[in-house]
């Protein structure tokens, strides 16, 4: 039935049109399958049951505060010091103070990154992390304190905070602390932090880094000028040098690799020789005893000697069915000039519904010359409209939107391929209520 005036082929103009409906649809599927996936709440709340099951987090606990009667490595330098240094390159020369000649630690300026403070955080007032490196001074005792690959710190001038990833040697577990009201004429004070809510991005409760190139530090030149240029002096910022090479990234990559060992080194002591009784202990002296035969001598150590084997049998009964894992602390390369934040949801859902309504009027009038238009030069006509709206969408739409579908979303929606394809442009609408503020991709 046609409508007095209405072009074949074409709704009536007080209907609702099939593009618009089904737009709104989309929106709604949107917003359904990324509602279902867990918000960033219930992630840092919730526990992993098989996870939990393990020795080692029956004996290492994972509550915010460390066990009673333990503190942390940065807790024990403050206290050794009696005082938490001000302004932060004396921090920077307190953690040089215990390396045997007096190095600094590793510093990497880091001006549009993924942490937790990264709003604070520009090219003008970047953001400073550090990685004690120190080697232990010769002394009677040899009793000072390991630093290396056990100490990270994450300083931001606009926030007037410093973040700390600090190994707890009693209680064998990284302990994640914060100075709140770091600035001049405030009183600084040091917590605990949220615990949960950390390891929503240090899933290995441990520390992490990007890998190669490091594109979002000072490793590449491209971010030394521009924070220079915000700056307008090539000094170093609050005692963070600006001129670092590739080297530094790799070396504080290093580092973080070491730190992530840690945990795993817990792992084989307890999960891998089981409770403790006599086979346990039993097992664990003979672990320590490979393991200073193969430090005193690697070259003569052999995996598949007696001593192995024993070692081997005295695992087997309790070493886990699926293995110990080693924590992966990488995550994804990023280049703050080219890699867009994802933005405010609210706006990007406006914006994919927007591409919505575009992507299906274009489908449409694809459509229309098959069904509608009888006569060539109507069909000329809708081809001619079909092409100056693909072109346009192409040309301004699409390349903001060519994200690929988070799995969350994209395993959630039962759809046809048409609205398919159509979520699968209009993905970062999802992302920012299925990946709230997640470390590998901020991606």
């Amino acid at each position: 039935m046609r409508f007095k005036g209405q072009r074949p082929g074409c709704a009536p103009s007080g209907a609702l049109r099939p593009s618009l409906v089904v737009a709104i649809m989309a929106g709604l599927i949107f917003l359904s399958a990324c509602d279902s996936a867990p918000s960033i709440t219930e992630r840092a709340t919730s526990s992993d049951n098989a996870d939990y099951e393990t020795l080692t987090l029956k004996a290492i606990p994972q509550s915010d505060l460390p066990p009673e009667g333990t503190r942390s490595l940065f807790d024990h330098i403050i206290k050794e010091n009696g005082v938490l240094p001000y302004p932060f390159e004396e921090v920077i020369a307190l953690l040089a103070s215990y390396d045997e000649q007096g190095r600094p630690p590793l510093t990497l300026l880091i001006p549009n990154g993924r942490s937790l403070l990264k709003g604070q955080a520009n090219f003008a007032e970047p953001r400073i992390v550090v990685a004690a490196t120190a080697k232990p001074q010769t002394s009677a005792y040899g009793l000072d304190p390991i630093l290396r690959g056990r100490l990270f710190l994450g300083f931001v001038e606009g926030a007037e905070e410093i973040e700390i990833i600090s190994y707890n040697e009693h209680a064998g577990r990284y302990e994640f602390q914060l100075v709140k009201d770091y600035a001049e004429g405030k009183v600084p004070k040091l917590v605990y932090a949220k615990r949960a809510i950390c390891t929503t991005c240090h899933v290995g409760r441990g520390p992490i880094f990007p890998t190669r190139p490091w594109e979002e530090t000072t490793a590449q030149p491209a971010i030394q000028q521009a924070i220079i240029k915000q700056r307008g002096t090539d000094a170093p910022y609050h005692g963070a040098k600006l001129d670092n090479v590739l080297a530094d990234a790799e070396n504080f990559d290093a580092m973080t690799d070491i730190g992530n060992v840690v945990p795993v080194t817990q792992r084989l002591w307890i999960d891998g020789c089981g409770p403790d009784g006599e086979a346990g202990q039993a097992c664990r002296r003979q672990m320590l005893k490979l393991a200073i035969k193969y430090l005193w001598d690697p070259a003569s150590f052999s995996e598949n000697d007696a001593e192995a084997d024993q070692l081997r049998e005295l695992q087997a009964a309790h070493w886990p069915a699926g293995g110990i894992p080693l924590d992966n602390g990488d995550i994804l390369n990023r280049n703050p000039f080219t890699d867009k934040p994802a933005g405010l949801p609210i706006v990007n859902w406006f914006k994919a519904c927007w591409l919505a309504l575009v992507v299906m009027t274009s489908l449409r009038s694809r459509n229309c010359h098959r069904s509608g238009p009888k006569s060539i030069p109507s069909r000329r006509a809708c081809r001619r409209r079909s092409l100056r709206q693909r072109i346009w969408m192409r040309s301004i739409a699409l390349p903001s939107y060519s994200a690929p579908m988070t799995d969350a979303c994209w395993k959630k929606s039962r759809v046809t391929n048409s609205v398919r394809s159509l979520m699968h442009w209009t993905s970062l609408a999802c992302r920012p209520f299925t990946v709230p503020n997640r470390c590998a991709g901020f991606r």
